[in-house]
């Protein structure tokens, strides 16, 4: 359930992200997609990830794994998206990408939790 969850959330924003260009945009197109997500009754249904990142510490190592591995990527491809940026000049250089990418991460997920707390 969880891999398959992963899989139609990872076209969905990869068909978010086709008509973005620079790196400031690939970033902006996920705030944006994140917000519309944690309204309405996608927002209440809530995020997995999301969700089960609360409960990391009670799960078990096999179902743990693969949501650290989510969140690794998320923040992994916010990290390019940012380094994209900074090469086109649409962000800043001097930006720690890392702790910058880190932020941005914490601020989508609590995005969708958040979201779900509207129920």
């Amino acid at each position: 359930m969880f891999d398959h969850y992963l899989c139609q959330r990872r076209e969905h924003t990869r068909q978010a992200l086709a008509q973005a260009v620079t790196g400031r945009d690939k970033v902006a197109v996920l705030l944006q997609d994140y917000a519309a997500l944690s309204q309405g009754a996608e927002g209440i249904r809530g995020c997995l990830v999301a969700g089960s990142t609360a409960q990391l510490s009670a799960l078990e190592d096999a179902l743990a794994r693969p949501v650290r591995q989510a969140l690794d990527a998320n923040q992994s491809r916010l990290a390019a998206f940012i380094r994209l940026g900074q090469e086109d000049g649409s962000v800043d250089p001097a930006l720690n990408v890392e702790h910058s990418a880190l932020l941005m991460l914490a601020v989508l997920q609590g995005m969708r939790v958040v979201g779900n707390m509207k129920r």
